[in-house]
């Protein structure tokens, strides 16, 4: 698998193509989502660094890293592209930009500079395909004629705002050709006015706190309607967020974040209501304009989804039993008599649709993903691992990091958060570090133990005092019981106080005493005494069975005299992820349920009731006797 360098959207959104630094371009299919045709034409060294369709999304041009080559690809009606031509005039200088005319008669094509020299705009003829005009400036913003070549200064850098030493690295036109932003290697990132009503206007980029730095930006695009300015981070920059500008004030409206590593480049859909990217960490992906929250997830071996900020929904397609036209009005008859005829085009025809259907988050994969990770007391800090033991060489311990498993993980980014709180997951240093339940439990503990010693009230606790009476006396870190207190509670910044959630912290104790009975279960009064003994007086009263739902079984010593009530640790978060593997291990620890009983081992793998009542139909027989409803496991035929 390759990095991907560029990507471009064809005008009739029917096509995606994408550029491998291994010298690879594909063409996508964005209805089917498929690859339809790959084709690898300069070598493992000079993959291309820009592509652009033509107007009428028959053509491409790719403009390589490597010899300065600029070639047009002929696509048909998709796929089999052939290369049409080589427009030759660079010298053996990569091709940094192609783009095409609106109307389709030029080609612009921009190679990088000499060193200490000026970059170089060539401008060529489509239909003939020969050289129209050259262009090569340096320190200046220059606008040139495409059919004269005539160029004009638009604007000198203002002393304190950086010295450009050569073209701005990116620049992009609105779509009315009165503005254009520019990025320059050593200065800001500006909007400048070139005609009408714009002309000489002046708008740089901003965030509330700083200046937008050209260093820290490779691409820039404006949207559809020129409303707005979409940038992508130079791989200098620590964050890997695309972020949207107003390109009328400068001011950021959005960041996109979700790549793990360096966006390569990014674009609008025609439409302008999205924005697709393509990074080093291997994936394409589709963002919504409107709150950058609208993505789909999903390696080569999965079925995608689409997340939102806070659901995920698997991607279904839904063949029409009748085909449907897309049709528009004639622009031209707008304001004609009513009563007469109005024409319409067919422009498309629909023959499937998208449906999404609400999915629970696929979190399991974090399990496999930070096994041997472990946050433990006493073992904080071995991020070292011996390589040879012989010779003592190390290296440091590979850590998932938290943007890695936001492009790895098939969940929104709210339901990933809550995932790795309920998993009881540090984030340290950037870093997921799941942390040990006897830990976790120790930690707890010692919070209780402080607020009923340094008589404080769990309603409003000291941050400080707890935090530096843990760290005082037990050497746990401040930046852990912070986070932990965060899980279990409300942290006041403002007021230096934490709310404790009584019942999460009781239940988590609980789950600590509970863990030690998975193999032999333990009378319940026994443990209900212990569970009431650990959390104290103070808290005693909310120690209650139901808290541990979907985390024990019950079952009972018929040898007893009187027979006891027994508890065993069996926790959902063990059973399988497939909803048929899991009814078998159910099934198998006890051969019947209650609904109620069966409910809290479901709830992990189904969206709703409404879901979980499927699953029950499907993987379970409803069974009716004098003590009520009951599940069982359905029959099983070899034939």
């Amino acid at each position: 698998m390759s990095s991907i360098s560029t990507i471009a959207a064809s005008p009739n959104g029917k096509w995606v193509a994408s550029g491998c630094c291994n010298g690879t371009i594909i063409l996508w299919d964005i209805a089917e989502a498929a690859m339809v045709d790959a084709w690898a034409p300069y070598g493992r060294t000079g993959g291309p660094l820009s592509l652009a369709f033509s107007p009428n999304s028959r053509h491409l041009v790719s403009g390589t890293r490597s010899d300065g080559r600029v070639a047009l690809w002929d696509l048909g009606e998709g796929p089999g592209a052939i290369m049409s031509r080589v427009l030759e005039g660079h010298t053996n200088k990569g091709i940094t930009s192609c783009v095409w005319s609106p109307g389709g008669d030029v080609i612009a094509s921009a190679r990088m500079p000499d060193p200490g020299g000026a970059a170089v705009v060539q401008l060529w003829n489509a239909n003939t395909f020969r050289p129209l005009h050259g262009a090569s400036r340096a320190a200046m913003y220059y606008l040139w004629d495409v059919k004269s070549g005539a160029g004009r200064q638009l604007r000198t850098p203002e002393v304190g705002q950086g010295s450009l030493t050569t073209l701005g690295v990116a620049a992009a036109f609105d779509p009315g050709s009165t503005r254009f932003v520019i990025i320059s290697p050593t200065g800001f990132v500006e909007i400048l006015g070139i005609e009408g009503a714009d002309e000489g206007s002046y708008v740089m980029l901003r965030t509330d706190t700083d200046l937008l730095l050209g260093v820290e930006t490779r691409g820039v695009a404006f949207s559809p309607n020129g409303d707005r300015v979409l940038t992508v981070p130079n791989k200098r920059v620590h964050s890997h967020a695309m972020r949207l500008w107003d390109a009328h004030t400068g001011a950021e409206l959005l960041s996109l974040e979700g790549h793990g590593k360096e966006v390569y480049t990014a674009c609008f859909s025609p439409c302008g209501k999205y924005v697709a990217s393509a990074s080093r960490d291997h994936t394409v992906r589709l963002w919504r304009t409107g709150d950058g929250t609208f993505m789909i997830k999903g390696a080569k071996e999965e079925d995608a989804v689409l997340c939102t900020a806070d659901k995920t929904y698997t991607i279904r397609s839904v063949v029409l039993s009748n085909s449907v036209c897309v049709v528009t009005p004639d622009s031209s008859l707008q304001g004609a008599d009513e009563d007469e005829p109005v024409e319409v085009f067919i422009r498309d025809q629909l023959s499937e649709v998208i449906e999404l259907v609400p999915s629970v988050p696929r979190l399991h994969k974090l399990k496999s993903l930070l096994r041997g990770q472990e946050y433990d007391e006493g073992h904080e800090d071995e991020d070292m691992v011996s390589d040879d033991e012989d010779v003592g060489v190390s290296r440091r311990r590979d850590r998932l990091a938290y943007d890695d498993a936001r492009a790895l993980i098939q969940a929104s980014d709210a339901e990933l958060d809550k995932g790795l709180r309920d998993r009881r997951v540090l984030i340290l240093k950037g870093e997921l570090r799941p942390i040990a339940p006897s830990h976790l439990t120790t930690i707890l503990e010692l919070l209780l133990t402080n607020l009923v010693c340094l008589s404080l009230s769990h309603t409003a606790a000291s941050i400080s005092a707890l935090v530096s009476s843990l760290e005082d006396d037990h050497d746990i870190r401040r930046d852990i019981t912070r986070q932990v207190m965060a899980w279990f509670g409300r942290l006041d910044d403002d007021n230096g106080t934490w709310e404790m959630d009584v019942d999460a912290v009781v239940r988590e104790v609980g789950l600590g005493i509970l863990r030690a009975y998975r193999d032999e279960p333990t009378p319940e009064k026994a443990f209900l005494g212990q569970w009431r003994k650990t959390v104290g007086d103070t808290f005693e009263d909310t120690v209650a069975l139901p808290l541990l739902s979907g985390n024990f079984l019950t079952s009972t010593d018929a040898l007893a005299d009187p027979p006891t009530p027994l508890l065993t640790y069996f926790p959902a978060s063990a059973l399988p992820v497939d909803p048929g593997a899991r009814f078998a291990e159910l099934f198998l620890a006890r051969p019947r349920w209650r609904g109620e009983e069966l409910a809290p081992f479901l709830a992990d793998i189904s969206v709703d009731a409404k879901e979980r009542d499927k699953l029950l139909l499907k993987h379970a027989r409803a069974v009716t006797d004098s003590d009520g409803i009951w599940y069982t496991a359905r029959a099983k035929y070899s034939g």
